[in-house]
């Protein structure tokens, strides 16, 4: 509990507002208005479900909800506090320790009294009145809440019940009480159903954040890692945030369609392996915000954006094998080099294949046809049918390409510059010495070691040892 010199007061007010109960919610006449609302009640029971819900059966039902708030707040604080002086104690306190204003101080316990007497769900005992006590001051002290947050997925599935990683972060499959909400009516008819149907998986966790946007920065990178730890199209159809705050109280839900082109199941074998891969990418990725500045300074950003966009957007085949190969160039590609860029680009893209046991002459000829759909189509043309037999099989490739090749740069420039990587790959692809360095580098990766069951990675380096014993 945040420590603060009218601890006391707040516990001894909310505690005799349990112990006079009956005085407290006692009105008079205009101190309060009671609201009558229709709202919509959904639920939804999971039929079956197959790398996600395959069929589910919903029903609602109208309800009337009673809420009540305060009309004259002032008349009421009046009129208790004859009564119960701990009442305007109280008030002075907070005014007093967080430099408040007379407004400010009675809209804040103007706040907590709305709580206790008409939101708090809970019985007062006195492990209760501490626990919103200390949810108040932090509150006032305007220090980061604890959120909890839920989300609806789709492109990640599992068959086991729950999957618990030890960083906080839980993810099950959906069960009916997912599904049960309640919403005004008076919204519906403006903004419409605002509640997912439907999802593959939930992920929930818990966390002090400043505000909605740190929230959403955070959620954003989880995405992003389970993007790139497996090839899958994660994807949020829908997420609630709901803050232990008092002050802060309403929570935040939003919803967004999903396109999930790829998925992968997650099984408790792996969950070690993602809990520290998501660790790894909480630290290296950048808020957003920031994002726009260090795209400038470092290429891996770029590549992540096109990768992300080739997989999660519903675009066209060659829309999405240009964001793949977009990105490779911002990873493969020096900026001064003009000419042989396909044949760079599908040489060093080869090379670094040759580490997930990919045969280099079937990638070079792959990264060579995608580059070529990717010309035809920024400079506008249109692939004959007979051009377009490949698109399905080239796209798959390409995207398992770029993941894979990410998963190599993001941890080597950590430690070294794009183009003095690309020299080393270079370098590697004609010279034995020179690859069997690069391959004692690639060896220590490892982002490589805990993605090897679904990258196919093999440790060269290994092997080149066991040939000489």
């Amino acid at each position: 509990m945040v420590q603060s010199k009218i601890s006391s007061t707040l516990f001894e007010l909310i505690k005799t507002i349990r112990d006079s109960l009956i005085d407290f919610k006692s009105f008079k006449n205009n101190e309060v208005v009671h609201l009558v609302n229709m709202s919509l009640k959904t639920s939804r029971k999971i039929v079956s479900y197959d790398q996600g819900i395959k069929q589910s059966e919903g029903s609602s039902e109208y309800i009337v909800k009673k809420d009540t708030y305060w009309k004259d707040f002032k008349a009421y604080f009046n009129r208790l506090s004859s009564k119960y002086p701990i009442f305007s104690t109280c008030l002075a306190e907070i005014k007093d320790e967080f430099h408040l204003s007379d407004e400010q101080a009675e809209s804040n316990l103007n706040s907590l009294l709305q709580f206790v007497l008409f939101k708090n769900e809970l019985e007062l005992i006195d492990s209760t009145i501490i626990e919103i006590v200390a949810v108040f001051i932090n509150d006032l002290n305007k220090t980061a809440p604890l959120w909890n947050i839920k989300l609806f997925v789709d492109g990640l599935w599992l068959n086991e019940e729950v999957i618990k990683l030890s960083n906080n972060i839980l993810i099950r499959k959906p069960i009916d009480s997912d599904f049960d909400f309640i919403q005004p009516v008076s919204l519906l008819n403006i903004v419409g159903p605002n509640e997912p149907d439907s999802c593959a998986s939930i992920i929930e966790f818990a966390g002090k954040f400043d505000s909605e946007k740190k929230v959403n920065q955070y959620v954003d990178k989880i995405i992003t890692s389970l993007r790139i730890f497996n090839l899958g199209s994660i994807e949020i159809k829908s997420r609630i945030y709901m803050p232990n705050s008092i002050l802060t109280r309403n929570p935040i839900s939003s919803n967004q369609s999903s396109f999930s082109q790829y998925k992968y199941e997650l099984t408790s074998t792996n969950s070690e392996n993602l809990n520290q891969f998501i660790n790894y990418f909480l630290e290296f990725l950048p808020a957003k915000s920031l994002q726009k500045d260090i795209h400038e300074l470092n290429p891996i950003y770029i590549g992540i954006d096109r990768y992300m966009e080739a997989i999660s957007k519903s675009v066209s085949q060659e829309k999405r094998i240009t964001s793949t190969i977009t990105a490779l160039e911002a990873l493969l590609l020096k900026g001064n080099e003009r000419s042989e860029l396909s044949h760079r680009l599908s040489q060093r893209v080869s090379y670094l294949l040759r580490y997930f046991n990919e045969h280099p002459v079937k990638v070079y000829n792959t990264i060579k046809r995608a580059y070529d759909i990717r010309s035809t189509y920024i400079h506008g043309s249109i692939l004959p049918p007979d051009g377009r037999k490949d698109l399905a099989d080239i796209q798959n490739k390409v995207c398992s390409a770029v993941r894979r090749v990410l998963l190599i740069f993001i941890e080597f420039t950590k430690t070294i510059k794009k183009d003095e990587l690309i020299s080393k790959i270079d370098n590697a692809i004609i010279d034995e010495s020179a690859h069997k360095k690069v391959s004692q580098e690639i060896s220590k990766l490892e982002l490589l070691k805990l993605t090897s069951d679904n990258t196919g990675f093999i440790n060269m380096n290994s092997q080149n040892e066991s040939k000489k014993k």
